[in-house]
């Protein structure tokens, strides 16, 4: 059973699922309007600027955001943190 301190260690995600999948969908429309401009065009700039954007883009939204239990949990007022605590620890 993980200890208290190791439960704040863990680190989470901060952004919504629903957001991260709209910021992999940005990317995936960068980089496909860049492979869409080397294909009608023949634009290897296009794709080589529009393919590093989506897939920066793209991983961003994929990892996103992550902080320390810690720091999402010391932003909240004492007495929730703590109930939020227990309840982790006694659902595990």
């Amino acid at each position: 059973m993980p200890t208290r301190d190791e439960l704040l260690r863990l680190r989470v995600h901060t952004v919504s699922p629903w957001k991260r999948a709209v910021v992999i969908l940005v990317g995936l429309a960068f980089a496909g309007f860049g492979l869409f401009g080397y294909l009608k065009w023949d634009s290897v700039a296009g794709l080589v600027i529009f393919g590093a954007l989506g897939l920066t883009v793209g991983l961003i939204g994929g990892f996103g955001t992550r902080s320390q239990l810690d720091q999402i949990l010391r932003s909240i007022d004492a007495s929730v943190t703590d109930s939020i605590l227990d309840a982790i620890i006694d659902a595990l």
